[in-house]
């Protein structure tokens, strides 16, 4: 299952358009600024509408250095059993685990926009994403180190540091070598 937030918002099944979803957002959060309800408008009504079943979806975890893959199988449900910042769900089976370090660093940067939902297009980057479900060599990219300038969405500086120096430590330092370093940080320490 896919979860987003905005627990102020009740069931959104029956919203029929974006304009009646911006209207909720509204009225749910009078204390937010236009640009701030846009951008949500802007997540919301993809996870709601225009996700379809067999969308494959790249979820960056924050606790552990993967990205879980999987695919939308159902439709947006709203699931008043759940604590309220769980309820807006999609079904999805998630079908494979892949260590950050495995994953191109211009998918990387795309994976850590602020944003919680978007459609990464730049790059090739959902069949890209497809050979590493299939466990196929990384298909390469147009441009390995792009990073969005202005007018790109925002990223999550920690979490592309963290990506830049665990592929660098992965490419570096391999077998006897990690432990290596491992043993000079620790006599450091």
């Amino acid at each position: 299952m896919a979860v987003v937030g905005w627990e102020r918002l009740g069931d959104l099944s029956g919203v029929p358009s974006r304009e009646a979803l911006l209207a909720e957002l509204e009225e749910a959060y009078p204390d937010k600024g236009k640009n701030t309800l846009l951008n949500w408008l802007g997540q919301i009504w993809p996870f709601l509408r225009e996700m379809q079943p067999g969308d494959l979806v790249a979820l960056p975890l924050k606790q552990r250095p993967l990205v879980v893959l999987g695919r939308v199988k159902g439709p947006y449900q709203y699931r008043r059993e759940l604590p309220p910042p769980c309820r807006h769900t999609r079904p999805v089976e998630w079908i494979k685990e892949i260590p950050r370090t495995r994953i191109d660093q211009d998918l990387l940067y795309s994976l850590g926009a602020f944003m919680t939902v978007c459609r990464i297009q730049r790059n090739n980057a959902e069949e890209r994403f497809r050979t590493y479900l299939e466990g196929q060599p990384s298909l390469p990219s147009a441009s390995p180190l792009e990073i969005p300038e202005g007018g790109g969405e925002a990223m999550d500086l920690e979490a592309v540091a963290l990506d830049q120096i665990r592929s660098f430590l992965s490419r570096r330092f391999k077998g006897h070598r990690l432990t290596e370093l491992v043993a000079a940080v620790l006599s450091v320490q």
